[in-house]
């Protein structure tokens, strides 16, 4: 038996599609015995080079649909991201600029500190140097001081020694020296007779003079008369003067401010139309409308044709906690997101003339009644587990959220929490019975409906549903912040507009300052000139007055004058006699001591004279060392402040520049160096001014430029430009590779299929007419079709096709379950099988219960077709080869009348406990029954 195959057909209990169904691989199991004619050992290569070769072509077609798909997104994003990078690079000029500018004044503060640096160490010099000049005239002074005080000492004690001396002396002269002594009296008693004389003449003379003063003094302190506003204007310059200090900082500080929220706008601008891009993509993928994108840009674009705002819900909710967006979705349908809500009909016209879109109008007196809507929690409701409504749980416009509040009844849907969840069905019921319109709750896991039967109004009913979380249409992008940017970048020109104004009325102020600074000085140097006047005359009366006072208590008195002169010549010539003597050795005494004085007195007269000299030497000097400490306290005072302002402009050009300028102290690192060296470069390439005026001026013209050419595009459309590009040529690389490899394997298969199906076609011709053949001795009609599929290279789609017709009167139709009954197949099936028998050569072959599915006219005329086939000279293979092969019909009943010869044996197959003894068993006699 080796070699050979034995066939069992179990035909009736099976599915027809086993045989009828192009599939190659059960029609090559049935024909294994034709297997080196048809190539069936190559069969299960040949599918495995089928499936790889589908598996490159669905790569190449893949490649080939991708590389479509990203030419169109480079198509799409490439006028998004030129537009971008422009902008981009004209907003890199305007950073470039105010880095340029900050570095500017930075440096500027440099060169004021280094100037005031060096102010400060040439100050520090000269305080120096004047201190030095100060130290040997002061060591002068206290050497000469010294000096005096001895000889002070000593003239001292000379003179209280010569003091006894002189008067013994003088004692003597009273005595010795009559007639000086008369004639000093008479000299004394003239002297007071010629004041006495002068006395009324001088005083006249002093009065005169104080009158003089007096007059001048009274008449210019009446014609004189302070002026009252300049301390009130010294008051008020000094408020200007801290007033445009101030003003000056905040305008600093405003700069500052308006630079920082003018980047953080722009990054919100290209943030809010990355997310508006996002979502429009979301709301076409739920909406199924490519419409929307092409509606809402009409509108952005031609904003000045409409009325009033267009919204969509979708773009305009904003629900700030990421917890609730289950809540909305599971709340708000689909086909509201994408809704276009206008103010007024007209409106309305504009687009959907243009776009099939949805949409709806809002009237302004549901936008009142939505504005007047607010909704708090009770105590009640709280108690019972509640935390919110709906409706505060989201932010939109006006005209949104009137929509969804009409649609959604969000004022009176309630949001539960765990409480509510663990005993939903009483507290909800509660809850509607507090207000009868509470029937929709939601929970973080349930979905609760409270309604009342139609039939019963009192009968309530509980409908509790889990809340979906798989329907994510709202999503993290509706919980970002919305801000109208451009709104928001309008009124930050205005604002600048502001304070540019505001800068020039300091600049202004600053003017008027001056001007008036010069007036109040101007004023003051009068004011005092004349007032030092009046206080000169005032001193010079005063000292009049004084001089007059003092000389009307000193008029001389004759008559005491005379007296006193007759008594001091009366005393002279009672002791002139007696004190000749004493005089004579007393001064003899007194000589060499009076010459010590003399000569002491002259040094002490010639020190004195070199110690006022020496303390107006230190005076000057001191004067100069004074001038120049306070000199070198300003400078460093100014220094400080120089500092301070590096500082300042230090921090504002890391603040616009992300990175430490070169000479601001410290170690700089190299990350610093590098992007400073990269900005210098920046700086060549984009040809900055090097002066404030230039970069003021190339400022302007940039921002009106950057503000009237901005169209669309963002930074992510320029990477994802980029990203296409390189991922284009990757495809491109690819799908050469991929073709290449496609067209061998192509050949390869061309080659092959070529040779198979030359000698498969003439054997499915050969079946064909055997076929045909067994049908018309039914009085039918049949054909047998070899299927080959539109792929040539689809293997697995090869296969046979069979067309019958039981009928006349009708076509030819497929064999199949739907269209022929089950007799008709398994008909169909044996005969298909007999028709095989020429050219698959086995021993055996076994049929299973072929006729239980046959009527008697059917089953008959197979029977004896099987019968005739196997008796027939050309059986299988031609010849008397129909000895060759055995049939095995496996039937459970049989049909009276059937065509027996000696080819053919019916075997009775007994069994079973019932069944008797087989030794007990006569043929003959059943038969005879």
């Amino acid at each position: 038996m080796e070699g050979w195959t034995i066939l069992v057909h179990f035909l009736p209990r099976i599915k027809l599609k086993v045989l009828l169904n192009k599939d190659l691989k059960n029609f090559c199991i049935i024909h294994k015995r034709l297997g080196q004619k048809i190539y069936s050992r190559n069969i299960k290569n040949w599918k495995k080079q089928s499936v790889e070769g589908s598996e490159l072509q669905n790569e190449l077609d893949q490649l080939i649909k991708r590389g479509e798909q990203v030419d169109l997104e480079l198509k799409t994003k490439k006028q998004r991201a030129d537009a971008y990078k422009e902008w981009a690079a004209r907003n890199r000029i305007l950073n470039l600029l105010e880095i340029k500018k900050s570095l500017i004044e930075y440096q500027n503060k440099l060169d004021t500190l280094k100037e005031a640096s060096e102010r400060v160490d040439i100050a520090d010099r000269q305080v120096n140097e004047s201190k030095a000049q100060l130290e040997p005239v002061n060591k002068s002074i206290k050497n000469v001081e010294a000096t005096i005080e001895s000889l002070e000492k000593e003239i001292g004690d000379l003179r209280n020694k010569n003091k006894t001396a002189t008067k013994n002396i003088e004692d003597a002269l009273r005595h010795n020296s009559l007639d000086e002594k008369l004639q000093k009296a008479a000299d004394t008693l003239k002297k007071v007779q010629n004041t006495y004389a002068q006395w009324d003449k001088e005083k006249e003379s002093i009065t005169k003079e104080y009158d003089k003063y007096k007059n001048f003094y009274e008449t210019l302190s009446q014609k004189f008369s302070p002026d009252e506003n300049l301390p009130k204007l010294k008051d008020e310059l000094y408020a200007e003067h801290a007033k445009i200090k101030k003003e000056e900082l905040e305008i600093t500080e405003k700069q500052t401010i308006y630079f920082r929220l003018d980047n953080q706008l722009h990054s919100n601008q290209n943030s809010q139309r990355n997310s508006m891009e996002t979502k429009l993509r979301n709301l076409v993928k739920f909406r199924n409308n490519p419409a929307i994108p092409d509606a809402w840009e009409f509108y952005t674009k031609n904003r000045e044709k409409f009325r009033g705002q267009v919204y969509v819900p979708y773009l305009d909710v904003h629900i700030p906690n990421a917890n609730n967006l289950v809540l909305f979705n599971n709340v708000v349908a689909s086909r509201d997101l994408g809704i276009f809500i206008f103010s007024c009909s007209q409106d309305e016209e504009l687009l959907i003339n243009k776009f099939k879109i949805d949409s709806s109008i809002v009237s302004q007196e549901m936008i009142q009644n939505f504005e007047e809507t607010k909704v708090e929690l009770s105590s009640q409701l709280g108690e019972l587990g509640f935390v919110d409504f709906l409706l505060n749980l989201f932010k939109s416009s006006s005209p949104v959220g009137a929509y969804l509040n009409g649609l959604y009844s969000m004022d009176k849907l309630l949001i539960g929490g765990q409480k509510v969840e663990e005993n939903y069905e009483r507290i909800c019921q509660a809850a509607r019975e507090i207000n009868p319109e509470f029937q929709l709750f939601l929970t973080r896991q349930l979905r609760i409906e409270v309604y009342s039967s139609r039939h019963n109004p009192k009968k309530i009913y509980v409908d509790r549903k889990t809340i979906i979380y798989n329907n994510p249409r709202f999503d993290m992008e509706h919980t970002k912040s919305l801000i109208d940017v451009d709104n928001e970048l309008k009124k930050l020109q205005e604002d600048k507009e502001i304070l540019k104004e505001r800068q020039e009325k300091v600049a202004q102020a600053k003017e008027d300052f001056k001007r008036r600074g010069e007036e109040y000085r101007e004023k003051m140097k009068k004011e005092k000139e004349k007032s030092d006047e009046i206080k000169r005359y005032r001193d010079h009366a005063a000292k009049c007055k004084d001089k007059l006072s003092q000389y009307s208590k000193e008029k001389p008195n004759l008559e005491a004058a005379q007296a006193a002169y007759n008594e001091a010549s009366n005393k002279i010539l009672e002791t002139a006699i007696g004190d000749f003597e004493k005089i004579v050795d007393s001064m003899e005494n007194q000589r060499d001591p009076i010459n010590t004085i003399a000569i002491n007195c002259d040094e002490h007269a010639r020190l004195k004279s070199r110690l006022k000299q020496l303390k107006a030497e230190k005076d000057f000097f001191d004067q100069i060392h004074q001038t120049n400490k306070e000199d070198f306290q300003q400078k460093l005072k100014s220094r400080v402040e120089a500092k301070e302002e590096v500082e300042y402009r230090k921090s504002v050009f890391k603040q616009v520049a992300e990175c430490s300028p070169p000479g601001s102290g410290g170690e700089v690192t190299n990350d610093d160096k590098r992007k400073f060296e990269k900005i210098l470069k920046e700086f060549e390439e984009k040809q900055i001014p090097d002066d404030l005026e230039s970069i003021e001026l190339k400022n302007a013209e940039e921002r009106k430029k950057s503000s009237k050419d901005r169209q669309d595009g963002t930074e992510k459309d320029a990477d994802e430009y980029e990203k296409f590009l390189k991922e284009r040529e990757i495809l491109v690389k690819n799908i050469r590779l991929a073709t290449e490899k496609n067209d061998r394997w192509k050949n390869k298969m061309d080659t092959e299929l070529a040779s198979w199906l030359e000698q498969l076609r003439p054997m499915i011709d050969s079946i064909n007419e055997k076929f045909s053949q067994f049908f018309a001795t039914l009085g039918c009609v049949g054909e047998v079709r070899f299927d080959e599929p539109e792929n040539k290279y689809s293997i697995s789609e090869y296969g046979i096709k069979i067309m019958v017709k039981f009928r006349n009167g009708t076509c030819l139709r497929e064999l199949n379950p739907q269209t022929q009954s089950g007799g008709e197949r398994s008909v169909s099936t044996m005969l298909y099988i007999m028709a095989l028998q020429n050219l698959c050569f086995v021993p055996f072959r076994c049929v299973d219960e072929i006729n239980q599915g046959m009527d008697p006219n059917n089953e008959r005329a197979v029977f004896n077709m099987m019968v005739k086939l196997l008796d027939n000279n050309e059986g299988e293979g031609g010849g008397n080869n129909n000895n060759k092969t055995q049939y095995f019909l496996l039937t459970p009943k049989l049909l009276n009348g059937l065509q027996f010869n000696e080819r053919v044996t019916v075997h009775v197959v007994h069994n079973g406990p019932a069944i008797e003894n087989p030794l007990d068993w006569d043929p003959q006699r059943f038969l005879r029954r």
